[in-house]
């Protein structure tokens, strides 16, 4: 039995009347564009329920102008180019030998000729277009083609939307992290409104969403235009009361109250009027490594006042780091000082960075080092072997950081691997690895014994982690076999033998993630607390499962062209990664749950919310996925890493710090990640809320106690997104689509729950406060909200093929 019918028979697909569905002859020109199940009727109910114009015409529903060149025309050039090699070859024998450089000219225009048949590009056509779409548009036959996770847009509509883009921050890749996108929620809230029972809980949770935008929204926003002007925007939101004088002045003043807090007495700023900034950036540094060591030593408590401490000192050696880090672009190209220093930076502080500030301090140093020549052996001639392996081993952690910095903005890397000509670190290479391996070799040559012993196992793990991930760009996500636009054309012949190759380098990718991991098993087994190793297992994991998921999801874009007939076995390779990543991410949640310290909590939140995000999203849509094994592992984290909100904390806009801010909005995501799907699966599987809680009972208290507040909006978890928060952008935009696209009152009866502070400090809801028109922007109501137009993959996902086959997630 094929995949897609072993998945047709776990769900039987039902219209509203709860008959089975009939096939039609003919889809409506309405449900054909927007691919999705049509009764044949006229008008059809599906155009009745969006207000749509429903038409059978016969002619082709947006057909598309041809720019490529017609088949005729090639053959009439294939043509002429055999007669005239015919024509050669029957001359002289004594002449051809003077002429096969000409032959073989002409055998190669024949072989692109056969090749590109009907893929070639009309000159013609296009100095005539004028058609409104872009030209990419009409190239591409499929109405649906996935650039990102959810940014699949129809592409006969695009000029009527022309100025909103539709490839979004991670084009090429595909993260869990475009769930903030329009595309995104759409598919959450449409699972929810597709699968709840009780419709006021989901508009709750609806609710909670929206004014999650708001606050991250005021946090993205200033924390992008904090590094732009670090200085001034520390004299305006943090030293307002400090007398105007120069820069240097309110830098002394920023380490100083750093050094108080940390009881630092070592480091040496007196003379920063003659410091060049590299060696300001050097000594912000040592700074911040003593501010490391401070918190993380063992008797450290973060109670109120120490958390508040820690935020401010990490806030402001971040803002001196980026104030000097910009005043280095213009020092020495061979100032080692500054690539060294950025490094032990990215090391730290990379978790907490938005990833256009991660790009830009990435490329910085991969530009530095390259202009260095630290990437070619020349480099190295005539120099110590000393000062030689001291940059081979920063040219090889600069290298890691360019693979991981493109894996994390689905932008291609900076450094193409034919481009370097280095040799490893003299040690790695005493474990029996070289730098002409390929990922294999390096698995199967290096003695993990020795490594360890010598306390380089996890520098080497980070360049295999590279090789791998150049892999996965070079061979997959950004191979032109499987990317480019030619493929999606009508005339592409070949598509199988594409889709077979992209599922042959596939596999290899999952061979070496899987022999990586075995030869690291007994490594991590070892891990029990926060440090470098568990770091490394947390970057393995999510490499792992972020660069499988990608892999799914370009097979899942290929298949939209219709034209694959080998859809079961690519639908399979889909479940399968789906089904690893979600182990993948399993494993290391109950890894993190091992570390304890509040320091390492704070560090790695923002990271550690993908791998909830993976679980969910994941295990939405997989029946084989056990709820009652995910919700353990999800609530028992989020009653490790997000116990400061607890206690009624509310979150302070005006006077948090930024860094003080990310922890506290990433968690409010995990907390209504969770929540989604815990409202989710309760229906769609028929568990009872008591099978749940009795679950739970066995894990901890704590595991109970975060079930319940997650399913209560008014629980402290929540309250930050009860205050009175700016309506943002993003959630004017969500509700100005959904408001367009009908006119009804979503929220029309909804009670807006408030929170309203009693003189002992504590919280209570307010069930009175009813949510007026002009806040909300009335919202649609439910049956309009399942019938837009405006997410037309989940209408593929849920109406034509509800829980049958893998949707692009």
């Amino acid at each position: 039995m094929s995949t897609s019918n072993k998945l047709d028979n776990k769900i039987t697909k039902t219209n509203s009347n709860g008959s089975s569905r009939r096939r039609v002859n003919k889809a409506c020109g309405v449900c054909r564009r927007r691919k999705v199940k049509c009764d044949g009727s006229n008008p059809c109910e599906n155009c009745k329920n969006s207000g749509l114009l429903c038409s059978y015409e016969n002619k082709k529903v947006n057909e598309r102008i041809s720019l490529y060149k017609q088949e005729d025309d090639i053959r009439k050039e294939l043509s002429t180019l055999s007669h005239y090699r015919k024509n050669l070859e029957s001359l002289d024998p004594s002449d051809t030998i003077q002429l096969r450089p000409l032959l073989s000219q002409i055998d190669t225009k024949l072989r692109s000729y056969r090749d590109n048949m009907r893929l070639t590009i009309s000159k013609n056509q296009i100095e005539n277009y004028n058609s409104p779409v872009s030209i990419e548009t009409s190239l591409i036959e499929t109405d649906y083609i996935c650039f990102n996770r959810y940014d699949k847009i129809n592409m006969a509509e695009a000029s009527e939307n022309l100025n909103d883009p539709s490839v979004g921050l991670y084009f090429g890749l595909y993260s869990a992290s475009t769930l903030f996108s329009n595309g995104g929620f759409g598919w959450l809230f449409k699972k929810m409104f597709s699968t709840t029972l009780d419709q006021e809980e989901t508009k709750k949770t609806f609710y909670l969403y929206l004014k999650f935008f708001d606050l991250s929204s005021i946090w993205f926003t200033q924390s992008m235009k904090q590094p732009s002007a670090p200085l001034a925007w520390c004299r305006k939101y943090y030293k307002y009361n400090l007398p105007v004088g120069s820069d240097n002045d309110l830098i002394l003043d920023m380490i100083g109250d750093i050094k108080n807090v940390i009881n630092d007495t070592e480091i040496d700023f007196t003379n920063i009027e003659v410091e060049t900034p590299s060696a300001m950036l050097k000594k912000i540094t040592l700074l911040m490594k003593k501010n490391k060591e401070f918190f993380t030593q063992l008797n450290t408590e973060f109670n109120a006042l120490t958390l508040k401490q820690f935020f401010m000192v990490e806030e402001y050696n971040h803002l001196l780091f980026v104030e000097y880090f910009e005043k280095c672009n213009y020092a020495l190209i061979y100032d080692t000082d500054i690539i060294e220093s950025t490094l032990w930076y990215l090391d730290e502080f990379f978790w907490k960075e938005e990833y256009s500030t991660l790009s830009r301090t990435v490329s910085n140093i991969v530009t530095r080092a390259v202009e260095s020549c630290y990437n070619r052996w020349e480099f190295y001639l005539g120099i110590s072997e000393t000062a030689a392996d001291y940059k081979r081993n920063m040219w090889w952690k600069v290298n890691w950081w360019d693979k991981w910095c493109s894996l994390m903005t689905g932008k291609p890397t900076l450094v193409h691997e034919s481009q370097i000509d280095c040799l490893l670190p003299r040690a790695w290479m005493e474990c029996g690895i070289d730098e002409t391996m390929d990922c294999k070799q390096l698995l199967d040559s290096l003695d993990f014994k020795r490594a360890t012993e010598k306390d380089i196992l996890r520098d080497i793990v980070y360049y295999i982690l590279s090789k791998i991930l150049d892999f996965c760009f070079v061979s997959i996500l950004y191979n032109k076999k499987f990317t480019n636009y030619k493929m999606f054309s009508a005339n592409c012949k070949n598509i199988d033998n594409i889709a077979k190759e992209l599922l042959r380098n596939i596999e290899n990718l999952e061979s070496y993630w899987e022999l990586l991991n075995s030869k690291l098993a007994t490594y991590f087994d070892g891990i029990v607390g926060s440090g470098p190793d568990m770091d490394l297992s947390i970057i393995f994991s999510y490499a792992y499962s972020e660069s499988i998921a990608c892999a799914a999801n370009l097979i899942l874009r290929i298949i939209s062209t219709n034209k694959i007939t080998i859809k079961d076995e690519m639908y399979d390779k889909v479940l399968k990664l789906r089904s690893v990543s979600i182990h993948v991410c399993k494993n290391t949640v109950r890894n993190l749950l091992l570390v304890e310290d509040r320091y390492h909590h704070i560090k790695i939140i923002n990271t550690a919310i993908f791998f909830l995000i993976r679980i969910v999203i994941f295990s939405i849509d997989n029946p084989d996925e056990d709820p009652l094994e995910n919700i353990p592992v999800l609530v028992n984290f989020l009653a490790q890493f997000t116990h400061p909100l607890q206690n009624g904390k509310i979150f302070d806009i005006e006077q948090a710090y930024i860094y003080e801010r990310q922890p506290i909005v990433t968690s409010l995501f995990g907390f209504i990640i969770v929540r989604i799907y815990l409202q989710t699966v309760l229906f769609t599987r028929n568990i009872s809320v008591n099978t749940l809680q009795d679950r739970l009972k066995l894990e901890s208290e704590n595991a109970l106690t975060v079930y319940n507040s997650l399913l209560n909006i008014y629980s402290p978890y929540f309250e930050p997104l009860l205050q009175e928060i700016e309506v943002s952008g993003m959630h004017l935009h969500v509700l100005d689509v959904i408001n367009k696209a009908s006119g009804s009152h979503f929220f029309e009866n909804f009670k807006k729950p408030t929170a309203t502070k009693h003189t002992n400090g504590n919280s209570i809801p307010n069930l009175f406060s009813v949510t007026p028109k002009e806040d909300l922007l009335s919202l649609v109501n439910l049956d309009d909200f399942l019938t837009l137009d405006i997410f037309p993959e989940v209408y593929e996902a849920i109406w034509q093929n509800f829980n049958t086959e893998p949707t692009d997630l």
